[in-house]
């Protein structure tokens, strides 16, 4: 019983304890039912450093639109998977260096965070709230490699960022 109410005290005092990282509040839409996030190549996302992940589903009325999170150990797993899984024909997008969009959805790297929102494309203004208040925030920087590899001849959305054997053997 004591163990319990310790837990219970520690989620109330220590919010970064909890397991959500969906906001109840995205914009004008609220928060309903969360899930885990399923991850396809789990040796590549252990490789990147993921920590954890999660879908949530939102509405405002008769508009709807889902958002899935997950958190690395570090911005450089974060960038990494961005690059892995940036949506193919993706543009890039005015809401960062690491974000790209598509139609009907956004994709973002923040710190150590990767984001897809499906259905909704919310701006800056919309995400800074929600941003200013993740749980476990890495704020180290972004490794520097990339800024060196010349762009002539580059296909664009090509880049990717090896971590190990795992990823060198996906994007081989």
């Amino acid at each position: 019983m004591l163990r319990i109410i310790a837990f219970t005290l520690a989620l109330v005092y220590f919010p970064a304890l909890r397991a959500e990282i969906s906001p109840d509040k995205l914009g004008p839409f609220t928060r309903g039912s969360i899930k885990p996030t399923v991850q396809i190549d789990a040796g590549i996302w252990d490789e990147y450093g993921f920590v954890q992940g999660e879908t949530a589903d939102y509405a405002d009325g008769s508009r709807r639109f889902t958002a899935s999170a997950w958190r690395f150990r570090d911005p450089t797993g974060a960038m990494a998977a961005y690059q892995w899984q940036r949506p193919a024909g993706s543009t890039p997008s005015k809401l960062g260096e690491l974000a790209v969009e598509t139609p009907k959805s956004i994709f973002v790297a923040f710190h150590n965070y990767l984001f897809l929102v499906d259905g909704w494309k919310p701006e800056g203004r919309d995400l800074a709230p929600f941003l200013e208040t993740l749980p476990n925030l890495d704020q180290g920087s972004l490794p520097s490699l990339p800024g060196y590899i010349p762009a002539a001849g580059r296909v664009p959305g090509s880049e990717r960022y090896v971590l190990g054997p795992e990823s060198l053997q996906k994007v081989e």
